[in-house]
């Protein structure tokens, strides 16, 4: 074994270790979180290939070895010098645990844990065994903490070499966009008028044809009357949710009863992710999401015949609390016909329906109606992260967990600031957008 270092993204590569992995915890009802601290504006010299491969086998084992509970992912860089950081690693989970006999042998090649749980999940035993040898190339170490029957927490760190990015332009790396084998139809299940906005102008981009259903009635009455490749679900929708309108579709007569359902969902807890696999949903994506993971799940479930391979751009990343500028980066990226201006046309569409959307709000605050509020507030927040408005997000967060308290008085005053939030999202926008010209 040998290492083939260069520079790299580290948050790009955790993302898309997350990507690979989320489903296989989803599957198991599992919470699963990453969590990256330090190193913004850095891009690090290292192998990033050998970096990924022992924390892909660490986080699943970790998927493998908990049938209850969560696993977490930790992720800290700290800077040692002015050109090198030290980079700790944590995963940890609430599975089985491992005896202190196994905790000696647990490295050497071919072993595995003698429980029954382990020989049902099969393996070779390589896995550790390996991740341990690549750890030890990059002078560290894979260290681990267990206790039976309450899980484990494996461990390593790696000191590279850090390369400060000057008003922390990144490169963006390639990515492919696969296309299809023959024009699919979709059917979007989707209430918001922004996240309308910006699906159609993706599926548009992907050469998709598509139908909106603004509740889970429209698109069960969709699917009786056009035939469609594939459904994405919203799962908080008025009158039919997401969930209740699967269990429909799964009792349909004929082959529509089979057609692959796609939850697309704020949420992705424990509880949420049942939901949805009890409904028999076929697969999840957490919004906000990008056009490259609607592309990864879409091509999942219909047939590709090639890939595109998208050219890499520089892009500007300021990270701050008003507005999530990857998001801003992907909705520029995106080219339709219809939406030549898709970020200011999707802001367009919030403001212009924003007085209805605090009207409803403050209704079922001054009302103290639970359900309408909590409808109220996931809708504005949903429609916010269409252009990654997270300061609007914060706020419809507090306004929630005041919500769970009964204190609707505390987030009826919450309200009052939103119309000046969005003001200044709406001229951190502009002066994004005048920045990238």
């Amino acid at each position: 074994m040998s290492l083939v270092p260069g520079y790299f993204s580290l948050r790009t590569l955790i993302s898309e270790i997350e990507k690979q992995l989320r489903w296989a915890a989803f599957k198991k009802d599992l919470n699963i979180s990453f969590s990256l601290t330090g190193g913004d504006g850095l891009n690090f010299f290292g192998d990033r290939n050998r970096i990924q491969q022992i924390l892909t086998n660490l986080i699943s084992n970790a998927i493998k070895f908990t049938e209850n509970g969560s696993i977490d992912v930790y992720i800290s860089v700290i800077s040692i010098s002015p050109n090198f950081s030290k980079i700790f690693f944590e995963v940890q989970d609430t599975g089985i645990g491992i005896s202190e006999n196994d905790l000696s042998q647990l490295f050497r090649p071919f072993y595995q844990l003698d429980s029954s749980l382990s020989r049902s999940s099969g393996g070779t035993g390589l896995g550790l065994s390996i991740s341990q040898t690549l750890a030890e190339l990059m002078d560290s170490k894979i260290q681990v903490k267990s206790e039976l029957g309450k899980g484990s927490k494996f461990y390593f760190d790696i000191q590279l070499k850090h390369q400060i990015l000057e008003d922390q332009t990144l490169i963006n790396p390639s990515s492919s966009i696969l296309k299809f084998e023959k024009t699919p139809n979709v059917l979007v299940a989707e209430d918001i008028d922004t996240n309308q906005k910006v699906l159609g102008s993706i599926l548009t981009e992907f050469g998709c044809l598509y139908t909106f259903a603004s509740n889970g009635e429209e698109a069960i009455n969709a699917l009786k009357e056009s035939s469609f490749d594939i459904v994405l679900m919203d799962c908080q929708m008025p009158k039919l949710d997401g969930i209740e309108a699967t269990k429909v579709i799964r009792k349909m007569e004929g082959d529509m009863s089979k057609i692959p359902v796609i939850a697309v969902t704020a949420h992705a807890g424990s509880e949420d992710r049942m939901k949805c696999l009890d409904a028999g949903m076929s697969d999840y994506i957490s919004k906000p999401f990008t056009k490259g993971i609607l592309n990864e799940v879409l091509s999942k479930w219909i047939k590709t015949n090639q890939s595109v391979t998208l050219p890499s751009s520089p892009l500007s990343i300021n990270v701050n609390s008003l507005v999530d500028e990857r998001i801003l980066n992907d909705l520029k990226s995106i080219n339709s016909i219809n939406s030549p201006d898709l970020i200011m046309e999707t802001f367009s569409i919030f403001e212009r329906n924003l007085p209805a959307r605090l009207t409803n709000i403050r209704r079922a605050l001054e009302t103290k109606n639970d359900q309408d509020a909590k409808m109220a507030i996931h809708s504005l927040k949903s429609a916010a992260s269409a252009f990654g408005g997270l300061s609007i997000a914060t706020i419809c967060n507090d306004m929630t967990e005041d919500l769970k308290q009964k204190r609707f008085n505390e987030a009826l005053s919450k309200t009052e600031a939103l119309p000046s939030e969005v003001q200044n999202v709406k001229e951190y926008i502009h002066g994004w957008l005048l920045a990238q010209s």
